[in-house]
C-alpha cells in the first residue's frame, strides 16, 4: 500500500468519524433536552406535592378544631356548621 493510498484511507476514516461524532452530538443534545424537560416536570410535581402537604396540614388543624368544638359541652349543630363553613372558605382562599 502506497503512502497516497494510506493517506486516502485515513482521510476517509476521519470523514466517517466526523459524521459519527456529529450524529452522537445530536443524540446528546436530544438527551440533554429530554433531561431538562423531565427535571422541569419533577420540580413542578415536587412543588405540587409540597402545596398538597400544606393543605393537608391545614385541613388537619381544622379537623382538630372541629373535634375540639364538638367535644365541648355547649356545642350546637349551628356552631359545628359555622366552623365547617369557615374552614371551607379558608381552604378555598388558600388554594387560590
Amino acid at each position: 500500500m502506497t503512502m497516497k493510498e494510506k493517506f486516502d484511507k485515513t482521510e476517509e476514516e476521519l470523514k466517517n468519524l466526523r459524521k459519527v461524532l456529529a450524529k452522537k452530538k445530536k443524540e446528546v443534545d436530544g438527551l440533554k433536552s429530554l433531561l431538562k424537560t423531565e427535571c422541569s416536570k419533577l420540580e413542578a410535581e415536587k412543588k405540587k406535592t409540597h402545596e398538597l402537604k400544606e393543605q393537608r396540614y391545614a385541613m388537619a388543624a381544622v379537623l382538630e378544631d372541629v373535634r375540639n368544638v364538638i367535644s365541648g359541652h355547649n356545642t350546637t349543630k349551628a356552631d359545628v356548621w359555622s366552623l365547617i363553613e369557615s374552614a371551607n372558605s379558608t381552604s378555598l382562599n388558600s388554594s387560590q
